[in-house]
């Protein structure tokens, strides 16, 4: 049985939560802490994510925040 993106996704994320901003560019938000960003990364890549943003036309960007005191 093969697990699916989302479950694999969930288990290096300790926060997850979504904003819908409803603007004329249909941008949606998403805020998450991830533990292991190189298995983020790597679902990200995989043929059934890439397949997803084909057919939603949806263009993943990532940004990563450090603290800096």
């Amino acid at each position: 049985m093969q697990i699916s993106f989302f479950a694999k996704v969930v288990l290096f994320l300790t926060l997850y939560c979504i904003s819908d901003l409803s603007n004329k560019n249909n941008i949606l938000r998403k805020v998450m802490n991830c533990t292991d960003l190189e298995k983020l990364g790597a679902e990200m890549e995989s043929p059934f994510a890439k397949e997803w943003d084909k057919k939603n036309n949806c263009k993943d960007t990532v940004y990563s925040i450090e603290l800096v005191a």
